[in-house]
């Protein structure tokens, strides 16, 4: 074509011979009617989409674009409602246009955020000029969302003018015109994901294309509390928060990574999943929750929360890290005595134990207040199972006001603010009585006259005091006695009372000890006075030399007789019942100024072990006694361990079915009491079969040979026999061991395997605990003193050190540090030993060691007795 045509074209009807389809009305709300305008010659008349094919003419198309047969997509501004629209179709001088227009969209559907500003991109293509005239394209966005059954128009571009039917909607003329009619849409929110449609129309073709858009929110996740802290057998939340997130479908999942490589699952009965909540906006929440019960063995897990969601590209972990905890339990407060006394320091000891882990902070107070001792700890040690424990004292002096007060130890894990305490309460102070010498009224009495003796008692409280007197062994009942109400000394708090005893003596009182007992807190203190009569015989208290007594080495004892009239006296030395004739010596009466007689008598000895513990005596007789004056000593003699030879075997190597007897010999050990055992690896030997002969050396201490005897058999080559000695006296156990081996036993008894096979005596390590003692404790450092280490050991028969615990006492105390355990090379057991520095006051201290497995436990004692 060369030219322009213009035709005329009716809202409402047209001609029969127009070729050009009539427009449908517009909406009344795109204007009043239509412009008329020209179009010039360079100009591209813009095509009308009509209701049919036909109608077309010799157009090309693409696509159907029934967008466009709407009027509201054909509305051009201005006009009266009644006006037509004049539509100018050049015929002639036409750009020359592709024969296909294209419009390419997404072929995935574009995933957006809520509140985002997204721009859906439409790329218009099939067109051969550079850029695209605008007076030419007509441009409609159109969406279907899921829940709509129709489509809804979103944006229309017609011949420069922009109508956009969502606020904030905009297409770019300068894009547009490079062929890019993408739609950019502010803020956009859940209820505008769907399918999008770009209809295209650059005259004289057109095309469409979709798009699907969803729009998402990606949640905010968090795990709560990220360290967790938990007391073992207690119970705690985790909660795994996921917040603001679309479309609702989110997975939650928990993990337990275990330290020790153990399990990873974690017990569905422990997880509560919420349902999710929707919020205003239209996005979801949903809380996870996991219940922890751990145990100490769970300590340092890590507990992982895993979520997944359709904005995650990767699954979302979030780690806790657990924490778990035993709070120290703590044993009752112990007093080193159950009297405590002001004049005595008091030592407060409490056992904390059970505790995870060894941080623990320990305080020591006296009601509400600091105590201004420093408490002692002992190092932490770990147990069997794991936990911790450790030992808190406290050294004290009490004082009156301290009475009724509580005395707390507590004890926290560090950083905890949850005590644990323990306390003791002072119930009452103990003051021991001071009991003053009796005095006698009048100092030198006589037979038949009235004598008065009393006595001050002092200082003491409570004020609960019994006394009473004594003639000998038997209470005085007939005797005038006074004993004065206590008395409370203000300044000191203190008690006091006087106690008075009148009565006539006879001649049988002479030389008799009267004494006061003093009865408090069921402690009893004495005072005694011998009533020396007026012309009777008096006797002193019996002298030593040297005052240290050593066996072997020579003692002389010496006492003094006065005061008697006439001169015939008698007098004899005894050894418990038994008179004394050999060293003993009387001098002759000399007399005195007064005419009263006195004299001395000794007694020579070399000390052996049978005079251990032993009570020695002088009697004196006279005529004006009714019955004898005695005075008694004992010995302090010292107690000595035995020395302690190899076993020997008669014959040295016995044949089956021959009589063998082995023999120990142990000396130089006081007193002789000792208790023997011999054993066949650990079965002990029939005791009838023992003998022991014990007899005083020349170093007057006692010395034996121990035997017994059996018929060998075939089992016994290479049995071990064992010799096992203890003396009580010096709580010392030893023993000797000693390996048979029968003569020729290969050539005339066969192989050892057969024979022993059928005689198997062989014990179980429980059994042989049953059988006999398992624990023998004995000193390996040589004159132990205070101050300085100390080593004591025991050796454990038959257990494993790791199949056991061990423990050690002083006292009642446990003692925490310096133990060491060894197993011996030959699986016979193994050797605990303890070292530590005892103190002054542990001159003869009580030592024990406790062993423990899981079926019983069994312990040994040992007096320490320093230098």
């Amino acid at each position: 074509m060369t030219g322009l045509s213009l035709y005329k074209v009716h809202a409402t009807r047209r001609a029969s011979s127009d070729p050009i389809p009539r427009l449908h009305a517009p909406r009344p709300s795109w204007g009043q009617g239509y412009q008329r305008e020209k179009v010039k010659a360079n100009q591209r008349p813009f095509a009308i989409q009509t209701r049919s094919a036909q109608a077309r003419g010799r157009r090309s198309r693409a696509t159907a674009a029934p967008g466009l047969g709407r009027p509201r997509a054909m509305a051009w501004a201005g006009g009266s409602a009644g006006q037509r629209c004049l539509l100018l179709l050049g015929l002639g001088g036409l750009l020359q246009l592709a024969e296909t227009l294209q419009v390419l969209m997404g072929s995935t559907p574009q995933i957006v955020s809520l509140n985002d500003n997204i721009s859906i991109p439409c790329k218009i293509s099939g067109y051969s000029t550079a850029e695209l005239d605008l007076k030419n394209v007509g441009v409609t966005w159109y969406l279907k969302t899921p829940r709509a059954d129709q489509k809804e128009e979103v944006f229309t571009f017609l011949i420069g003018d922009h109508t956009p039917h969502r606020n904030g909607a905009s297409m770019s003329d300068s894009d547009l015109r490079r062929g890019n009619a993408a739609l950019s849409l502010p803020q956009i929110q859940f209820k505008e994901a769907g399918t999008y449609t770009c209809q295209v129309t650059v005259t004289p073709f057109d095309a469409q294309g979709t798009a699907v858009l969803e729009v998402v929110a990606q949640p905010t996740v968090s795990l709560s509390p990220k360290e967790v802290t938990i007391e073992s057998d207690k119970e705690k939340t985790l909660s795994c928060e996921v917040n603001k997130f679309y479309p609702n479908s989110v997975d939650i999942k928990w993990m337990k990574i275990s330290k020790n490589n153990q399990d990873s699952s974690v017990t569905a009965e422990d997880i509560c999943t919420g349902a999710s909540v929707e919020n205003e906006d239209g996005t979801f929440n949903v809380t996870s929750k996991l219940r922890l019960q751990p145990s100490l063995q769970d300590n340092g897990n890590v507990y992982r929360c895993i979520v997944s969601h359709k904005t995650f590209s990767a699954k979302l972990l979030l780690n806790s890290i657990l924490t778990v905890t035993a709070m120290p339990v703590l044993d009752p407060i112990l007093c080193s005595t159950d009297v405590p006394r002001p004049d005595e320091p008091i030592t407060l000891t409490c056992r904390i134990h059970s505790f995870y882990p060894e941080t623990i902070e320990l305080a020591w107070y006296k009601d509400d207040d600091g105590v201004p001792e420093k408490p002692f700890i002992s190092d932490v040690t770990s147990g069997p199972h794991g936990l911790f424990f450790c030992t808190s004292s406290l050294i004290l002096r009490l004082a009156v006001e301290d009475i009724g007060r509580r005395f707390i130890c507590k004890a926290k894990l560090k950083g905890s603010h949850q005590y644990k305490e323990s306390s003791w309460e002072l119930e009452n102070l103990i003051f021991i009585p001071k009991v003053s010498n009796i005095v006698c009224e009048p100092s030198i009495p006589e037979s038949g006259k009235a004598v008065t003796l009393s006595c001050q008692v002092t200082d003491y409280h409570p004020a609960q005091c019994q006394v009473r007197w004594m003639r000998g062994f038997e209470e005085l009942t007939e005797a005038a006695i006074k004993t004065q109400d206590p008395q409370l000394d203000t300044a000191t708090n203190l008690y006091h009372r006087v106690s008075q005893v009148t009565f006539t003596p006879e001649p049988e009182d002479h030389a008799v000890e009267f004494t006061i007992e003093v009865i408090h807190c069921n402690r009893t203190t004495k005072k005694s006075y011998p009533l020396m009569l007026k012309d009777f015989p008096r006797i002193t208290s019996i002298v030593l030399s040297p005052n240290d007594v050593e066996y072997g080495k020579p003692l002389s004892l010496t006492c003094e007789i006065m005061d008697f009239f006439p001169n015939d006296i008698q007098v004899q030395w005894f050894q418990e019942k038994d008179v004394i004739k050999e060293g003993s010596s009387v001098q002759e009466p000399k007399q005195d100024n007064r005419g009263l007689f006195y004299t001395s008598s000794g007694l020579q000895l070399i000390p052996s072990a049978q005079d251990y513990g032993r009570k020695i005596g002088i009697m004196v007789m006279h005529k004006t006694l009714t019955k004898p004056i005695t005075k008694n000593v004992y010995l302090k003699l010292p107690a000595k361990s035995p020395a302690i030879s190899e076993i020997r075997a008669t014959p040295a190597s016995p044949q089956v079915n021959e009589t063998v007897c082995l023999e120990v010999s142990i000396s130089d050990f006081a007193p002789e009491n000792i208790k023997v055992a011999w054993y066949k690896d650990w079965l002990e030997l029939p005791k009838d079969n023992h003998n022991i002969d014990t007899h005083i050396g020349k170093n007057h201490l006692c010395f034996s040979t121990l035997k017994t005897q059996f018929t060998a058999n075939a089992s016994d080559n290479g049995k071990t026999f064992r010799c096992e000695v203890i003396h009580p006296a010096t709580n010392s156990c030893t023993d000797k061991t000693f390996i048979l081996k029968l003569d020729d036993f290969s050539t005339s008894t066969g192989d050892i395997s057969t024979l022993t096979g059928n005689q198997n005596h062989t014990l179980s390590p429980r059994l042989i605990n049953q059988e006999i003692n398992t624990l023998k404790i004995e000193c390996i450092t040589s004159n132990p003193k205070a101050g300085e280490d100390v080593t004591l050991r025991c050796f454990v028969h038959a257990w494993t050190m790791e199949s056991t615990y061990v423990s050690w006492f002083k006292g009642k105390y446990p003692i925490e540090d310096g133990i060491e355990n060894t197993d011996c090379e030959d699986e016979s057991g193994f050797i605990t030993s303890v070292t530590f520095k005892p103190e002054e006051q542990d001159k003869e201290c009580k030592i024990r060691c406790e062993v423990s497995t899981d079926e019983e436990s069994f312990e040994d004692s040992y007096i320490l007795k320093l230098a």
